[in-house]
């Protein structure tokens, strides 16, 4: 038995400014996901986005947000253009579902290979002084198959 994919799919993506696409936001405490903090007390939201670089290169990458560092979810937000979230202290993952903004990406080692992370958010203001690569409109994303 043989299953189909597409090759053209494996993008490398390089470091620095790329636009990105929010695919999917889990509560970990609801699926139960192998991920907890130093203390295990803190809620994460598991969150898989697609990237895409100043080079036109594609990845998913997944990035948590932990309840113990809320500088990075209102670095999140800001991008998004939904800082007025932040006040509530409260946040649903489905709601960050197809959100889009630009973040900062950085390769970081683990276990021996290197992996590309997200190392920050660019808030929306900061954002449109950059010139913005990839896709600008949700049109252009095209036809992700998941």
């Amino acid at each position: 038995m043989s299953f189909k994919y597409n090759p053209e799919e494996v993008n490398e993506v390089c470091e620095g400014i790329a636009s990105f696409k929010i695919l999917d936001a889990k509560d970990t405490d609801q699926h139960n996901y192998p991920l907890r903090t130093k203390d295990g007390e803190n809620s994460i939201i598991r969150l898989t986005i697609r990237v895409v670089d100043a080079n036109g290169g594609s990845a998913l990458i997944n990035d948590n947000l932990v309840s113990n560092a809320p500088w990075k979810i209102n670095q999140l937000l800001k991008a998004v253009g939904r800082a007025s979230w932040f006040r509530s202290g409260n946040l649903n993952p489905s709601q960050l579902i197809n959100l889009s903004g630009q973040c900062n990406l950085k390769k970081k080692a683990y276990n021996g290979k290197d992996y590309m992370n997200v190392s920050s958010y660019v808030e929306a203001e900061q954002a449109e002084s950059v010139n913005p690569p990839g896709p600008a409109k949700d049109d252009d994303w095209g036809d992700i198959p998941f």
